[in-house]
Formats: structure tokens, sequence, C-alpha cells
């Protein structure tokens, strides 16, 4: 009937319409501000035609079925080539395509991309990003970045909070800087009814622009599901895709930097086009006491290498309603990392909000790695001498005997160790409940 509403317009005969539209004007002004899609269809320079011939392609593949491939990408692209300054040749175009097409249909990945070599003065003359960061600094825009904790110690929690704030365009913990952007949340642990629930507590606005896959089951190294969460990323205009946790979206070997490569490939690909991601991850059970932060990740070293930022979140206290939180800016490849801070999850009258901020000394944070370590070995390996463990944790972490003296001293007044002589020897071991009282 007459009421029947039409279809939306696809997405490629959009693009086509698009590119149509621009070749009919003989003298079109380019639009001062576009986005990264809009500057491609106006024509590329010769520099950078492979390059777009291939994003162009990839992307009508992802919205068009492979048996019109043919009668419609085709024309496409042709089309958009003669909006080109220098025009790539028919044999070039048609190369590229049915090099991509088979690569396509075999799940491989799309040929290389054309590496431009840049001069000194290109360099100098890059304009960079205005603004390098969707929360300053520890989210950079276009990067990658991980938050990563024991189970429990809260990570999941300042994940949201992060998207809450990136989303809204307000400041992070009331202080970090956002630059406001939509958001993609991809969960596979938590489900539905518990992430209903979180956002009610952090007061979530209706009108957020957060988009959710929940229990989705898609893995960056399957093409199938890449090729839909980048459409989907590109529809949505996301700035941000949330992925929680890590090891739930790949079927690799975590130790392995060989397949582990592939997955940071496979999240590269948002970053061209125009998102960052986020992954929260898990440490190893006794990596903080035996590595420090910044390899306490799970898995491959490859994972921490390709990092831009690392934000370490561990749990120091926790009561009925409260948790007490430390933040740590581990890595920082753009900026100087942030400074160190405690932070409050407390939970009132049905809501849940972090309070305010306050920065921690690093000799601290060293004292409290110290801690773990002791902890740790004594836990192993019972009763040690203080000569033993000043060495032991010098060789595992690198902290020295003042900073691990601080740490016993606390342990004691804790009433965590107990401390006695033999000699002139300190020796330390756990104290047991009825030592305790």
């Amino acid at each position: 009937g007459l009421e029947t509403p039409l279809a939306e317009m696809p997405e490629w005969l959009k693009m086509y319409q698009k590119i149509k539209e621009v070749q009919v004007q003989s003298s079109v002004r380019v639009p001062s501000t576009m986005s990264k899609w809009e500057k491609i269809i106006y024509g590329v320079p010769e520099g950078q035609r492979h390059d777009a011939l291939v994003r162009l392609i990839g992307k009508l593949q992802a919205h068009l079925p492979r048996n019109n491939w043919d009668d419609l990408l085709l024309p496409v692209i042709e089309l958009w080539n003669k909006q080109n300054d220098l025009p790539l040749t028919d044999n070039e175009v048609y190369a590229t395509y049915e090099d991509m097409s088979v690569r396509y249909e075999n799940g491989e990945p799309g040929p290389r991309k054309e590496r431009p070599l840049y001069s000194i003065t290109e360099l100098l003359e890059h304009e960079p990003a205005e603004y390098p960061f969707l929360v300053e600094p520890l989210l950079p825009q276009e990067a990658i970045t991980a938050i990563s904790g024991h189970p429990g110690s809260g990570k999941s929690w300042v994940m949201l909070h992060l998207a809450q704030s990136v989303a809204s365009g307000e400041p992070m913990f009331g202080k970090f800087k956002t630059q406001q952007g939509n958001v993609l949340i991809l969960d596979e642990e938590s489900g539905l009814d518990e992430l209903h629930k979180r956002a009610r507590k952090l007061g979530f606005a209706e009108d957020l622009p957060i988009f959710f896959h929940v229990l989705g089951g898609f893995k960056l190294d399957n093409p199938d599901d890449l090729d839909e969460l980048l459409t989907t990323v590109e529809k949505n205009n996301i700035k941000l895709v949330i992925l929680d946790p890590f090891v739930a979206f790949h079927s690799k070997t975590e130790n392995s930097a060989e397949e582990i490569q592939l997955i940071t490939e496979a999240m590269q690909r948002f970053l061209a086009i125009g998102a960052a991601v986020l992954y929260v991850h898990h440490h190893r059970k006794d990596s903080i006491a035996k590595f420090g932060y910044g390899q306490g990740l799970r898995g491959s070293s490859a994972l921490l290498g390709r990092l831009d930022s690392h934000v370490v979140v561990k749990k120091v206290s926790s009561d009925e309603i409260s948790d007490e939180l430390e933040i740590i800016h581990e890595k920082s490849r753009r900026s100087k990392n942030a400074t160190p801070f405690k932070t409050s999850l407390v939970e009132e009258g049905g809501k849940v909000a972090f309070t305010s901020t306050a920065d921690i000394e690093p000799a601290k944070l060293k004292v409290e790695q110290a801690q773990d370590a002791i902890l740790l070995m004594i836990e192993s390996g019972g009763d040690m001498s203080r000569k033993d463990i000043l060495a032991a944790v010098k060789e595992d972490t690198g902290i020295g005997s003042k900073n691990v003296s601080d740490a016993l001293r606390g342990l004691v007044e804790s009433k965590l160790l107990l401390e006695r002589r033999e000699g002139k020897e300190k020796h330390y071991n756990l104290l047991t409940i009825n030592q305790g009282q």
C-alpha cells in the first residue's frame, strides 16, 4: 500500500550517488570538513590512489552480495577512479579488484597498501591531529590501549566509567579531559542482565551514544566477524571500540608472539577507519610481584609491545559499601604518563560512583609491589631471613633495600608477617590467626 515505508538506500548506492554528484560538477569545491570516506570520494592525489582503491573495494565488498560484485561494485570503482587527479590505469583497477575478490573468498588479508616515502620536508609539513586523546593522557585517539588487573580488581567498572565519560564528553574521574565520541562495547563476560544493572548504577543517560554487542561471539581472527564489526564502526561513526575481555575475541594462543601479532593487526584495522581500541585483560597470577606492572599482562610480550597506552587497576581494600582502587598509567607512547592515583568505588542508594582522586607517591607504589613480592615468596617457600628477602626482591623486581625494608615494616605492623630474631638476623614468616590475636 501507499503507507508502506521505502527501504533505506543501501550503502553502496549512496556511495555511487555521491560519486556521481561530484562528477557532474565540473568545478566542485571540496568542503573543508569531511569524513575520511568523503575525502576519498572527491578523488585523491597520486600517492594515495592504490590505498584508497583498496579501502573502497573492501567497504563495498562488505555491503554487497558476492554475486553482485561484477555488476554493481565494478561500475562504482570505475566511476570513482575518474575523480582522481591522475586516474589509475584500467588494468591496475581490475587487477586490484580481482586480487581482493580472490583473497576475500579465501579469507586472506587484502593486498599490501602503498608505502609512501616521506622527505623531511613532508614530515615537518604534516599536520598532527589537533586533539590526540579521547581521554588525556590515558586513552589516545586511533590507538590501542589496555586496562588490566587481577580478577575482581574493578577494571570493568573503570572501563564502563571511561565509556560513559567519552560518550558524554565529561571528564573521567572528574579530572581527565575527554574528547566526545560514539562508543561500541563488545561484551563477552558480563551478559545483558549485569550490564543493565551496572549501567543503571553508574547513571548512564538514555541518550548516550553507546552501542553494545553482548555475547555475540565475535572473533577478530574471523574475516567475516571482523568485516561486520568494521562496517558497524563506520556506519555508527564509532570513535572507541571496547573489547571485554580480550581473551574472548580471538582463537589464537596468547603466548605465541606470531599468533598474537595477527590479532594486533586486526585491531589496527579499526585504527585505519578512525576508531581507537581499548581491551580489558587479566594479569598473570604472580605477575606484578615478580615483574612489575608493565610486564603483568597475561600472554605474549607482543601485546605490551604494541600498546600505545596501558592502564593498571589494583584493588587495595574493600568493605561493604566501597572498594579502594589504585590506577597506574604504566605506559604512554604519546605523552607523559599520568601520575598514579587512588579512587574509591562507592555504592550508596542503589547508585555507584567514583569519588575524587588523590595522587600516589611513586615510592609508595614500589613499597606495595615489594610487599606483594615478599608475601608471594614466603607463601611459596616459608620462613625467610631479612637478608634473603632483600636479595630476592631486588633480583625479581629491581626494588632497592630501603623500599623493601619499608615493605617489611608495613607487613609486620599490619600483622601479615611475624618478625623474630635468630642471632643477629631477623626472620619472617606468615602470621597465623592465633599468633595475630
